[in-house]
C-alpha cells in the first residue's frame, strides 16, 4: 500500500516537473491543443494579409507564430497594394461610367450640356453601391449562420472596413472560400470610396489654392485674357492678338490665376 502510494506520488510531483517546465499554468484550466482545418487557415491567412485580424484564432507554437511574422511581413505590403490598385482601377471606372452616362442622357436629351458630374455625385454613387454590397453580404450571411440581418450586416461592414472586431466570426466552414472572395471584392470597394475621396479633396484643396491667389479680376474692356508662353492674348473680333493698346501684356507678380468663368486675375495696374 505505502509502495502504491509512493510511487503514485513520484507520478504527481514528476507531472508537476514537467508542467512547471513546459509553463503550464496552475490557475488557468488547460485548453487542448486545437488542430486547425484547412479552410478556417484560409480565413485565418486572409485576415492576417488584410490586416483584418479577427483574434478568435491564433498561432500558439513559436514555429506557427515566426511563421505568421514572415507570411504578413511579405503579405501584407503586397495585398495593401493590389486593394489600392484596384481601388484606382474601379474609380477610374466610376469616373469613365459617369462620364458616359452623361453622354448618353444628353444624346437623349434627358441631360442639359451645361451640366457637369460632379465628383462629389460620383462619391454617393459609390457609397451607395457600397452599402447595397454589405446589406447584400448581410442577407446571405443571414442564410449561411444563424445571425439576424443586423449581426451579419455589422460583421460585413466590420469586415470591410479592416476593424475587424472578433465578435462575430462565420464558423460554417464550407462558406469560408466564397466569404474570403467577399471580403477581398468589399476591401476593394473601400478602397474606391477612399480614392475617389482623395480626389475630391485634392481638387477642393486646388481649387482653394486658386481662390488665396487670386487677385482683382478685370474683363480688359470685354475682350477675354488668355495666357500664352508666359505672355498673354486677348481675343478680340474673333482674332488672337498679342498686343492690347500698343504694348505687349505680361505677366505681373508673377502669376495669373483663372477664375470658374474663364477670365484672368489681373494686378491693380489694369492688366
Amino acid at each position: 500500500m505505502r509502495d502504491s502510494i509512493a510511487s503514485a506520488l513520484t507520478r504527481y510531483e514528476g507531472a508537476v516537473e514537467r508542467a512547471v517546465g513546459a509553463r503550464v499554468s496552475m490557475t488557468r484550466p488547460l485548453k487542448p491543443r486545437y488542430q486547425w482545418r484547412f479552410m478556417e487557415s484560409v480565413l485565418f491567412a486572409c485576415t492576417v494579409i488584410t490586416t483584418i485580424g479577427y483574434g478568435n484564432m491564433a498561432p500558439v507554437t513559436p514555429e506557427g507564430r515566426l511563421f505568421c511574422i514572415l507570411y504578413g511581413f511579405i503579405g501584407i505590403p503586397l495585398t495593401l497594394s493590389v486593394i489600392a490598385a484596384l481601388g484606382n482601377l474601379f474609380a477610374n471606372a466610376v469616373s469613365v461610367t459617369g462620364a458616359r452616362g452623361k453622354a448618353c442622357l444628353s444624346a437623349w436629351g434627358l441631360w442639359k450640356k451645361k451640366k457637369t458630374v460632379s465628383r462629389g455625385t460620383m462619391v454617393f454613387g459609390a457609397v451607395f453601391a457600397y452599402l447595397l454590397y454589405t446589406a447584400i453580404g448581410g442577407a446571405i450571411f443571414t442564410l449561411w449562420e444563424e445571425w439576424s440581418f443586423f449581426e451579419a450586416f455589422y460583421f460585413c461592414f466590420i469586415t470591410m472596413t479592416t476593424i475587424g472586431l472578433g465578435d462575430v466570426v462565420p464558423e460554417r466552414t464550407e462558406y469560408i472560400l466564397v466569404c474570403t472572395v467577399y471580403i477581398l471584392v468589399g476591401l476593394a470597394l473601400t478602397s474606391t470610396i477612399i480614392e475617389l475621396v482623395r480626389r475630391q479633396y485634392a481638387e477642393s484643396w486646388q481649387h482653394m489654392k486658386a481662390l488665396a491667389g487670386r487677385r482683382r479680376m478685370k474683363k480688359a474692356g470685354g475682350r477675354q485674357l488668355v495666357e500664352d508662353g508666359g505672355w498673354l492674348t486677348i481675343k478680340a473680333g474673333g482674332r488672337w492678338t498679342t498686343k492690347a493698346g500698343g504694348r505687349w501684356m505680361k505677366k505681373a507678380g508673377g502669376m495669373w490665376m483663372a477664375d470658374d468663368k474663364g477670365w484672368w486675375a489681373v494686378d491693380d495696374e489694369g492688366w
